[in-house]
Formats: structure tokens, C-alpha cells, sequence
């Protein structure tokens, strides 16, 4: 499976970076859905993703992790704003051990 089909969960407060975000895993073919913070638990849960890209929150990795269901999902925090191509770098390296399994 390529990154068709792949789902990606954006945790951004801010609009800008979540529609730039968005808008490129998009274009480069990934499915995605956004949260903020108080939803990013819930919405993982609720989606199953195959990658949580956090645009910061060590609150949102540490609850990802101590929930039962979501301890083996992959996290990326972006630790600044970057550009749509490096976050879209960003995500492929994450993911490119689950294409290759």
C-alpha cells in the first residue's frame, strides 16, 4: 500500500499550520483528519491512525502512550513550524518502516 489509504491525525492549534499541513499530506496522496489538543486522544481512538503528527504536546504524546489503545501508534512532533515539504518529509520517514513491512 502506498500512502493512499494511510491516515494521518494533525494535532495543530493553529489554523494557518493545519490547513498548510493538511493541505500537503493531501496533495501527496495521505488521508487527513485534524484535532486540537482536548480532542486529539478521542480522535485517535476514534480513527485509529497511522501517524499522529503533533504540532507540539508532550501532554497529547504522554496520553497517546499511556492509553492501552493507542500506546503503538506512531507520533512526530514537529518541534517548530516548517515548510508543508518538510512536514510531508517528516511524516514519509515515519511511515516508510510500515512500507517496507
Amino acid at each position: 500500500m502506498g500512502r493512499r489509504g494511510r491516515v494521518v491525525l494533525v494535532v495543530e492549534d493553529r489554523d494557518d499550520l493545519y490547513e498548510a499541513y493538511s493541505d500537503a499530506l493531501a496533495e501527496a496522496g495521505y488521508c487527513v483528519e485534524g484535532a486540537d489538543d482536548r480532542q486529539a486522544l478521542l480522535s485517535a481512538r476514534r480513527l485509529k491512525p497511522d501517524l499522529v503528527l503533533l504540532g507540539h504536546g508532550d501532554r497529547v504524546a504522554r496520553d497517546l502512550r499511556n492509553d492501552p489503545e493507542m500506546r503503538d501508534v506512531l507520533i512526530a512532533v514537529l518541534d517548530a513550524p516548517c515548510s508543508p515539504a518538510q512536514m510531508v518529509h517528516t511524516v514519509e520517514d515515519q511511515l516508510r518502516p510500515m512500507r517496507n513491512a
